[in-house]
C-alpha cells in the first residue's frame, strides 16, 4: 500500500465536479473534465489544456479519477439513504411522495432547501456517501490515505444568525430615525435563539398617515442583506398604532398595478403595502405580542 497525506475536501471537490459535468459538455467545450490525484504530493490536478491532460494521463506520477465509476453514483439513492435519517415523520412521508416520479430531485429540493437545517443535513449527508466513496476507491488503488483528522465526523456548521441580525439592526437604527415609526419588534426564528433560522421577519408598528417610500427602501435594502448570507428575504409585518394588521411591505422599486400583480391587493389604496392576512396563526399571535422589541429600546 502507497501511503499518502491528502485532503479530504479536494478529493470531494473532484468527485463533484465529474459527477455533477453535464453529458453534453464535451460536445461544446475544448477544456478537458478529467481530474488527477498527484501520487507524490496527494495534491488534485485539474488540467487546463488538452496537453496538460495528455501528459499527466501518460504519467506514471498521476491517477485520474475514474469518470465512468463516479458516473455510476447515484443521486437517487443518496435521497433514499437521505429520508431514512429525517426524524420528523410527516416531514419524511413528505419527501418520500417527492422523489416519487418525474421530477423528483426538484421537488425534492424544493422541500430540503427550504430548511436551512435540512439543507446542512442533506450537504453532510452526500459528503459522507462521497466520502465513503472516495476511501473504496483509494484501497482499490493500493493507497493508505493519510488524512489531517477524522473525515467521518461532522465539522460544526457556521451559524448565519449573527450575520442575519446585523441586517435586521441596521435595518432598525435605520428606521427608527423615520417619522410615522413608532415601534419595531422582531418576529419569528432569530427571536429564538435558532441556529438555523429559516425567516427573517420584523414588525413594525407606524401612524396611520405615514408614507412608506422609505420604510420600502429599508426594507430593499434588509431583503439583499438577508439573501446575501442565506438566500432568503426578509419579511416586514406593518400595524396601525391600534396594533391591527396592515399587510406585509412590498420588495418592489416601483408600486404599479400595471407591473406587479401583487399591487392590486394594496391595503386600502396604500403604496408598497400587500395585503396578506392569511399568515398562520403563530405568526399572527406574535404579531398582536411580539416576542423581542428592538426599538425603541425597553
Amino acid at each position: 500500500m502507497r501511503k499518502l497525506s491528502l485532503k479530504i475536501h479536494e478529493l470531494e471537490q473532484a468527485v463533484k465536479i465529474i459527477r455533477d459535468m453535464p453529458e453534453e459538455f464535451d460536445d461544446f467545450s475544448e477544456l478537458p473534465t478529467s481530474q488527477y490525484l498527484d501520487l507524490k504530493r496527494g495534491d488534485v490536478l485539474s488540467p487546463m489544456t488538452g496537453e496538460e491532460d495528455d501528459e499527466l494521463f501518460g504519467s506514471d506520477d498521476h491517477l485520474q479519477f475514474p469518470a465512468d465509476d463516479i458516473g455510476q453514483i447515484n443521486g437517487y439513492r443518496f435521497m433514499e439513504s437521505f429520508i431514512h435519517t429525517v426524524e420528523d415523520e410527516d416531514l419524511r412521508r413528505k419527501l418520500e411522495r417527492a422523489i416519487n416520479g418525474k421530477g423528483a430531485f426538484s421537488r425534492f429540493n424544493n422541500i430540503v432547501y427550504n430548511s436551512s437545517k435540512m439543507t446542512a443535513d442533506w450537504n453532510w449527508h452526500q459528503s459522507l456517501k462521497l466520502r465513503k466513496w472516495i476511501v473504496d476507491w483509494l484501497k482499490g488503488e493500493q493507497i493508505e490515505p493519510e488524512w489531517d483528522g477524522d473525515i467521518f465526523a461532522r465539522p460544526p456548521v457556521a451559524s448565519k444568525r449573527p450575520a442575519l441580525l446585523e441586517g435586521v439592526a441596521n435595518f432598525t437604527a435605520a428606521a427608527g430615525q423615520l417619522s410615522g415609526v413608532r415601534q419595531i419588534a422582531l418576529l419569528g426564528d432569530l427571536a429564538v435563539e435558532d441556529p438555523y433560522p429559516d425567516t427573517v421577519r420584523v414588525l413594525v408598528e407606524v401612524d396611520n398617515n405615514m408614507a412608506l417610500g422609505k420604510l420600502a427602501k429599508l426594507k430593499r435594502k434588509l431583503d439583499e442583506h438577508s439573501l446575501n448570507i442565506a438566500n432568503m428575504g426578509a419579511d416586514v409585518l406593518v400595524v396601525d398604532p391600534a396594533r391591527h394588521y396592515l399587510g406585509r411591505m412590498c420588495g418592489y422599486r416601483e408600486c404599479d398595478p400595471k407591473l406587479h400583480q401583487a399591487c392590486r391587493v394594496q391595503v386600502n389604496g396604500r403604496r408598497y403595502l400587500h395585503d396578506d392576512m392569511d399568515w398562520e396563526q403563530d405568526v399572527m399571535a406574535e404579531i398582536v405580542k411580539p416576542p423581542v422589541q428592538l426599538w425603541p429600546e425597553t
